[in-house]
């Protein structure tokens, strides 16, 4: 048994810098999960690998942009809604195909930041708002399709 005077390191200790936003491990290889000492936690942002629920989180809120991005569309074109974000009506002034793929892009950007920064406190809050936001969001405008479509939901 040793002490920790005598650990036996071949390398130099990794945990004496943090983590870099990208590095060789950041796509695969590298074993950092979580920062789980409280001192690290101060110092260290950047993880190498990310966990599941994180990944189905953004997926989930890439697809409610892309269904909002479709309802939409589908309410404009029946003069229900007009586009509210001024960005947005901007981009509709092109048609179509631009208004999705600068909604897309801009979410998908975003995403990876708060995938990224998942430790900074304010991203977590931010990617929690914007989860129940969109919640909101979509079950607005599906409460607006059937009202003015109930025949497009079954009984």
């Amino acid at each position: 048994m040793h002490t920790f005077s005598e650990e036996k390191r071949t390398l130099p200790d990794r945990r004496l810098k943090p983590t870099p936003l990208f590095s060789r491990y950041t796509l695969m290889g590298g074993r950092r999960r979580t920062i789980r000492r409280d001192r690290d936690r101060k110092r260290h942002l950047f993880v190498d690998i990310y966990d599941t629920r994180l990944f189905i989180v953004l997926v989930l809120l890439l697809v409610m942009n892309v269904l909002d991005g479709f309802l939409t569309l589908l309410l404009i074109r029946e003069n229900i809604i007009v586009e509210a974000n001024p960005l947005m009506a901007y981009c509709l002034d092109y048609g179509h195909m631009p208004f999705f793929w600068v909604k897309y892009s801009l979410m998908a950007v975003s995403l990876v930041i708060f995938c990224v920064l998942k430790n900074v406190r304010f991203s977590r809050v931010a990617l929690t708002g914007s989860f129940i936001t969109y919640a909101s969001v979509l079950v607005y405008e599906l409460c607006l399709v059937y009202a003015h479509h109930p025949q497009l939901f079954p009984d």
